[in-house]
């Protein structure tokens, strides 16, 4: 827990927010984002090597 905190304390730091929710609400999003885009790739894969 409390290296999470540090952690999102950096990148709240480089993003330059002021809030620590911006932070929480971007970093959200990118969780989100690379969930649907990993689990897109895992199904072409999935594709590609039926395929061969």
């Amino acid at each position: 827990m409390m290296l999470a905190n540090l952690q999102q304390k950096s990148i709240q730091h480089m993003l330059r927010h002021k809030s620590i929710q911006t932070t929480d609400k971007y970093t959200h999003m990118a969780a989100m984002f690379l969930k649907s885009e990993g689990q897109k790739l895992s199904s072409l894969i999935s594709l590609s090597e039926i395929n061969d």
